[in-house]
């Protein structure tokens, strides 16, 4: 389950992690109040980083890939693993860690 609202997380974490839960297609369960960022009225509401973080619709349309299957271990460099997860258009999304 993404973390993007963890006050531990800096704000470069939240999109790395956001990115790895939706290529491991862990289940998108957010944990925060999304209707404070509901109100279109509010200027700050429509700048909030979370808010275009778990609505990216590029992440979106990767987690909700129709082959479903998850990342798998591709290679190991040292303090570097790559990981890959198979796309239904037989293309493959690449997953350094």
């Amino acid at each position: 389950m993404p973390y993007v609202v963890n006050a531990l997380l800096t704000y470069n974490d939240k999109p790395c992690h956001f990115s790895l839960s939706c290529k491991m297609v862990a289940p998108m369960i957010l944990g925060n109040n999304v209707l404070s960022y509901a109100d279109c009225s509010n200027e700050q509401a429509l700048d909030n980083p979370t808010l275009s973080l778990v609505t990216n619709n590029n992440l979106i349309c990767l987690h909700q890939d129709p082959l479903g299957d998850p990342c798998k271990p591709l290679r190991r460099l040292d303090y570097l693993d790559i990981l890959a997860r198979p796309l239904h258009n037989r293309y493959v999304s690449p997953v350094p860690v």
